[in-house]
């Protein structure tokens, strides 16, 4: 009835007929995969139940826009991300590892709690 705009789930969920039948229904739009090298039976993280979420795909009526993010991908796992979920290779994004807005910084020499406390009064409103 397009109550949900977000359906967070994990892999092994998918592995559930049961619950896969309940998603037919649903218009889905976009589909992302999280730390997708786990796709790859290369990747450092194989975990099998990614390798069932092509089948979801095929299984929807309607197929939905593929987004799979990882930053940990080798060019053989990207492929193999890319033939596994029937994404064109033209069609990915690679960026950098640098990220300009994050920064690193050490302050030796005071009170862990105390300074702690005091940093997040400070900046109680910031994000991150």
């Amino acid at each position: 009835q397009g109550h949900y705009k977000l359906l967070y789930v994990a892999p092994e969920r998918l592995d559930s007929m049961e619950f896969v039948d309940q998603l037919i229904d649903m218009k889905i739009p976009m589909i992302a995969i999280d730390e997708a090298h786990c796709i790859s039976q290369w990747g450092h993280d194989f975990r099998p139940s990614y390798l069932h979420i092509h089948r979801i795909l095929d299984y929807l009526p309607a197929k939905p826009l593929v987004l799979a993010l990882t930053a940990t991908a080798t060019p053989q796992v990207r492929e193999d991300i890319c033939n596994t979920l029937g994404i064109n290779q033209e069609n990915t994004i690679m960026t950098t590892f640098e990220r300009e807005n994050l920064s690193f910084s050490v302050i030796k020499g005071q009170d862990r709690n105390a300074y702690l406390a005091d940093y997040i009064r400070r900046n109680q409103k910031e994000s991150g």
